[in-house]
């Protein structure tokens, strides 16, 4: 503005200047020249300022822009701090509902298993001279009739099922069922027994070593442990690469005998003969 207003002044001094001199033809033909150069500055000064105006606007609108979106992600990020504030403020108050539940579960349990080992005792206490488990140690004898012999078996708690051994299985009919025809070692004169039995089922076996799945014939046999007297399944195996020709699984054990692993032989067959 003031570059304008100082050509503004110049041109006017110029023409009084030339109406108060009373100029010659040639020298206002002069005077008219520098007017149109004169006109032509002022206007190239009014575009440079036009063009700094517009740049300036332009500026200064980019500068309300820059400030708008500082302001809008300020506002945006306090927001997003605000939320996670509550939901820290959630989490902590559900931690602290969990700890007084786990609290409170531990405390229910600690009281169950305080009720139930009374109540056990109890029963214990009560039926002990009703219910009186046999003890049966690691190895014990069992009689089998038939054939009637007495032969060692091992106390295997975790077997679940029991098995004899038997050498030459050879499967037959008989009536239309399956059975089955196999050898027992009598260990008192070390002579094959032949058995013949009726086939329960068949069961998979899987070898400890070869992991290879065997199919075995399961009968049912009379045996004699100490006082008890009853009818088990038995898994027909080769058990001539073991110690001990009889395995006594919780087939056998569940719900009567108690196993003292530390001691051998202590329930001798009771037979009734």
């Amino acid at each position: 503005m003031t570059r304008r207003f100082c050509l503004r002044c110049v041109v006017t001094l110029v023409a009084l200047q030339l109406a108060s001199t009373g100029c010659t033809p040639h020298f206002l033909l002069a005077t008219r020249d520098d007017k149109v150069l004169l006109n032509q500055m002022l206007d190239q000064e009014k575009q440079q300022l036009e063009q700094l105006d517009r740049l300036a606007s332009r500026l200064e609108s980019m500068q309300d822009d820059l400030v708008v979106n500082q302001s809008n992600t300020i506002a945006d990020l306090q927001q997003r701090i605000k939320a996670q504030d509550g939901y820290l403020k959630e989490l902590h108050e559900k931690l602290a509902k969990l700890d007084g539940t786990i609290s409170a579960l531990q405390q229910n349990r600690s009281a169950e298993v305080i009720h139930f080992n009374d109540t056990q005792n109890r029963a214990v206490a009560e039926g002990a001279d009703s219910i009186v488990k046999q003890v049966v140690g690691a190895v014990e004898r069992i009689f089998i009739s038939p054939p009637g012999i007495i032969l060692a078996a091992r106390i295997d708690t975790g077997a679940t099922t029991s098995s004899i051994d038997a050498r030459n299985v050879e499967p037959f009919e008989r009536d239309g069922k399956r059975w089955v025809r196999f050898e027992m070692i009598d260990p008192e004169n070390n002579n094959p027994v032949i058995m013949e039995c009726q086939v329960v089922r068949k069961t998979k076996i899987i070898q400890a070593v070869t992991k290879e799945k065997e199919r075995r014939y399961v009968v049912e046999l009379v045996i004699t442990l100490g006082n008890t007297t009853r009818t088990a399944e038995f898994t027909l195996a080769d058990r001539s690469h073991v110690e001990f020709p009889v395995l006594i699984g919780r087939n056998i054990l569940m719900d009567s005998m108690t196993v003292d692993v530390s001691k051998k032989f202590l329930s001798v067959p009771i037979l009734d003969r």
